[in-house]
């Protein structure tokens, strides 16, 4: 399972996205996921992931990790808004 993760970051919402992506991205191997590519636009508004999970049991499980949501009120701090797109492979 691939998705591809787009977040428009308010300004005033940097360091407390900062600080959510610092804890919350060591949380994905425990889940079977990988972080494939993480990018950032040169204004530090907008960040793109590329995440691959196992499967979506996998990927649910780390939605509900509880460790990642004891970090949620930084995410909500962050004033951060993300739009998620499952993609396939095409190159096998």
């Amino acid at each position: 399972m691939h998705l591809l993760v787009s977040i428009d970051i308010p300004a005033q919402g940097l360091d407390a996205f900062n600080a959510y992506e610092d804890r919350v991205l060591s949380r994905l191997e425990a889940h079977g996921g990988q972080l494939g590519m993480r990018m950032r636009s040169p204004d530090g508004r907008r960040e793109v992931h590329l995440l691959t999970f196992p499967d979506a049991v996998a990927r649910e499980a780390f939605l509900a990790d509880p460790e990642r949501e004891s970090h949620r009120h930084l995410w909500t701090e962050s004033g951060a808004r993300a739009d998620t797109l499952e993609l396939e492979r095409l190159d096998a």
